[in-house]
């Protein structure tokens, strides 16, 4: 408390005799008596976001998003394992909107900590180092609305024109190693993704 320093977080009755902190114990406000349960750390989120998501295509919903070396590819799902994983992140975002006014979020690999992000000038996405701290807009993205079934478009927040895409998924059918590109919008069903809770 501001206004007086003898109060502090204390987990109520936290402490061996009492069997410790568990599942349900209170969190008070309780006079400083230097005990164990009233040290507290305070840590960031996993790249400032919520729980990891698989992200998959339409175009085939047995391959997910990937991270690989340094690019961006669909892989056979495999819930076990991390590139698979993403994590969007609000971190830093502040008031980042699309033109709709869609909150913007960076795309962050649970495996790596490295971002998804968008190049200037040519379809490919690069995955790059991810800070907490600041966020390139080129980091990005914003999501349209459902298109059916859960499925959007993942978006350049810069430009709405420009979305994810499985490069040349329609065409020739995603397979594993397909590469995730930046492509202009045609509603395809490889630029269609849905996000699901990642075990």
């Amino acid at each position: 408390m501001v206004n007086n320093m003898d109060y502090i977080f204390d987990a109520e009755k936290a402490i061996p005799q009492f069997g410790g902190a568990r599942d349900g114990t209170r969190l008070i406000l309780f006079r400083w008596n230097h005990g164990h349960n009233q040290l507290w750390r305070i840590a960031d989120a996993p790249a400032g976001g919520g729980p990891p998501v698989r992200v998959s295509s339409e175009c085939n919903d047995k391959l997910s998003l990937a991270i690989r070396d340094v690019a961006a590819i669909l892989a056979r799902t495999d819930l076990d394992d991390d590139t698979q994983a993403l994590v969007q992140s609000f971190r830093n975002t502040g008031r980042v909107t699309d033109e709709e006014g869609r909150s913007s979020f960076a795309l962050v690999n649970k495996a790596t900590g490295k971002a998804l992000r968008r190049c200037h000038g040519d379809q490919k996405v690069e995955v790059v180092s991810y800070s907490l701290d600041s966020v390139d807009v080129a980091l990005l993205w914003t999501t349209s609305g459902d298109l059916r079934e859960g499925f959007h478009c993942i978006r350049s927040v810069s430009n709405l024109g420009y979305v994810l895409d499985a490069s040349e998924g329609e065409t020739t059918g995603a397979h594993d190693g397909t590469p995730v590109i930046l492509f202009q919008s045609h509603s395809g069903a490889n630029q269609k993704w849905k996000t699901t809770p990642f075990p």
